[in-house]
Parts: structure tokens; sequence; C-alpha cells
């Protein structure tokens, strides 16, 4: 998994890309406590060159949903694709992090 992490004003924007996986959970973790550290209102996970997830990686996603959720940082999905996106609508991931277009 690669990252990029871009803060804009009241908002952070991270950028995933390749795969979310088991073997990602400690690079997700370190970029979900940059992310959160900057002190944003809104964080937006930006998943549109995420390429694969498997359910470690939804497990990650609910991780940054409490994390963000205890420090009051609103948190959303955006650009979902192709299987990314198939897998994140069979597991209704959307009930728990608004999925935005």
């Amino acid at each position: 998994m690669a990252n990029k992490i871009q803060v804009h004003g009241d908002h952070v924007e991270v950028m995933l890309s390749g795969e979310l996986t088991f073997s990602s959970y400690r690079d997700f973790q370190d970029v979900i406590k940059s992310a959160t550290e900057a002190g944003p209102k809104a964080c937006i996970i930006d998943l549109s060159a995420l390429e694969a997830i498997d359910s470690a990686g939804i497990g990650m996603l609910l991780y940054a949903s409490d994390e963000t959720k205890q420090i009051d940082i609103n948190l959303k999905l955006r650009g979902a694709k192709g299987m990314v996106k198939t897998v994140l609508e069979h597991t209704k991931i959307g009930e728990v992090i608004p999925m935005v277009a």
C-alpha cells in the first residue's frame, strides 16, 4: 500500500493506492495517526487508486472510523471503484462510514 496525505485547511485527505490488506496494517495505522495529528475537522480517505482490499482492509477502515470518532473527526470514504467498490458494497461499510462520490 502506498499513501499520500494532503492537508487542506480544516480537512485532510489520505490517498491510498495498491492493496489494503493484512500486510498493510502497520503502514495504515501510521497514516491514520499522521492524518489525525494534523488536527482536522474532517478526514477523507480516497480509494480511487486502490486496486484490492481484503477483510483485514475492511477492518482497517473500521479502525480508522473508531479512531476518528474518538477525537471528533468526520471520516468519509471517496472514489472506490471496481472490485474495491464491490467489496465495500457487499460489506455495507457505507452504513458505518459515509461514502461520497
